[in-house]
């Protein structure tokens, strides 16, 4: 299924209404070399309302980019163990939608149906019946997948929890889902999966489950469209 989104809307179909809510504080002129965040509040999280993770940048042609990256299942669902399906999208719209005027941000939907893709993660939830994540972790880590992919690290952590093989255009990762949510609970900064807090609720429904996770997650437009051919997918310009 679709995770992990990363959309690229232009600051000129943008109505920031309020700038404070950026770290640096927004002022009539964005300076390059800064990031302006909008991270989701812990107190959201904590009350079960999900927000997407926002960053502006001046890029080096001069032109101010808004960044909005979130997980689709969490923006409709409130965590990511439930699927989204392909007829989902404009539940995920409008969704999406109404998360950015909460934090006083309005683009139109049209704009926001358009907008440029930078980063997309897919994600597949398996959950096993005969069998512990950690020992399936164990044999996929001493796989050898340099023969097919341009693997340059390989992690292998958490106490044999997850196995990533990563690059800096894309990772390949497979996590036991429940302890990493577990982890999230002594620290977020110890899960490997971003704002566990709004799902923690579903633990004690959950413990005594194994779920696998695998998660793919495309960092560049280039490797998108690279696999979309690898795929027999053609796709003239990446939008949402």
């Amino acid at each position: 299924m679709l995770d992990t989104i990363k959309l690229c809307v232009p600051i000129e179909q943008c109505a920031i209404n309020s700038p404070k809510v950026f770290k640096p504080s927004l002022n009539a002129f964005i300076r390059k070399n800064i990031k302006y965040i909008c991270n989701p509040s812990k107190n959201s999280s904590l009350q079960g309302e999900y927000q997407p993770k926002l960053t502006l940048i001046k890029d080096f042609d001069n032109n101010n980019n808004l960044f909005i990256e979130f997980s689709a299942p969490k923006i409709v669902f409130g965590n990511n163990f439930d699927e989204l399906e392909t007829t989902d999208f404009e539940k995920v719209l409008y969704k999406l939608h109404d998360k950015l005027k909460i934090l006083d941000i309005e683009i139109p939907l049209e704009v926001l149906r358009n907008a440029k893709v930078s980063a997309i993660h897919y994600s597949k939830n398996i959950e096993l019946k005969n069998a512990q994540c950690v020992n399936l972790i164990e044999v996929i880590s001493k796989l050898d997948i340099s023969k097919r992919f341009d693997v340059t690290k390989t992690d292998y952590k958490n106490g044999g929890q997850l196995v990533r093989f990563h690059t800096n255009s894309y990772e390949l990762a497979f996590y036991d889902k429940i302890s990493d949510l577990q982890q999230s609970i002594i620290s977020e900064k110890r899960a490997f999966e971003k704002n566990n807090i709004i799902q923690q609720n579903l633990l004690q429904q959950l413990c005594n489950r194994e779920v696998l996770r695998m998660e793919v997650r495309l960092n560049k437009p280039k490797k998108i469209k690279f696999v979309a051919e690898k795929c027999n997918i053609d796709i003239d310009e990446l939008s949402f």
